[in-house]
């Protein structure tokens, strides 16, 4: 586990039974932390799919290339029952019933599906390489262009 992501464990919840709130089991972070990972990065890809935007400059399309970053590791990480549902609810928007009926789920079994794709696509998220997207702002932040040229070169149109 790489420093940036046991520096995660403050999002432990505080009444989680299985590690009491403190973010960590073993030497490994709580499934919480994973599910408020994969919970951060979900709202920060509704309001870039919903068209909330942000202010300043940017290079590039930094909210899309998110959007897309998000959906294929999260894709990547879940079994095939599980992309379904991540597509059904997460992606498409659609209420919970409707999912759970056209995917022949009973309500508990639906809402443990949520908990066990928000903890693995949280995993996912945060151990993505080489820009993890958790934290999110971090995420916007290392994906800035770095010039590989030098002030003192001169462009040779201007001779």
């Amino acid at each position: 586990m790489s420093e940036d992501i046991a520096g995660a464990a403050y999002l432990g919840l505080e009444d989680c039974v299985e590690c009491d709130g403190t973010g960590k089991r073993d030497k490994t972070l709580c499934g919480c932390v994973y599910r408020a990972i994969f919970r951060q990065c979900w709202a920060a890809f509704h309001s870039k799919v919903t068209g909330v935007k942000q202010t300043g400059g940017s290079w590039g399309r930094p909210g899309e290339e998110f959007c897309a970053d998000f959906i294929s590791v999260v894709r990547r990480s879940l079994d095939a029952d599980d992309a379904k549902l991540f597509k059904g609810y997460f992606l498409l928007g659609a209420n919970w019933q409707l999912v759970a009926r056209k995917l022949g789920l009973s309500k508990s079994r639906f809402w443990y599906g949520v908990r066990r794709i928000e903890k693995i696509g949280g995993k996912a998220l945060a151990e993505a390489e080489p820009y993890p997207l958790h934290p999110v702002r971090g995420y916007f932040e290392c994906r800035r262009p770095v010039s590989n040229h030098s002030s003192t070169v001169r462009s040779p149109l201007l001779h």
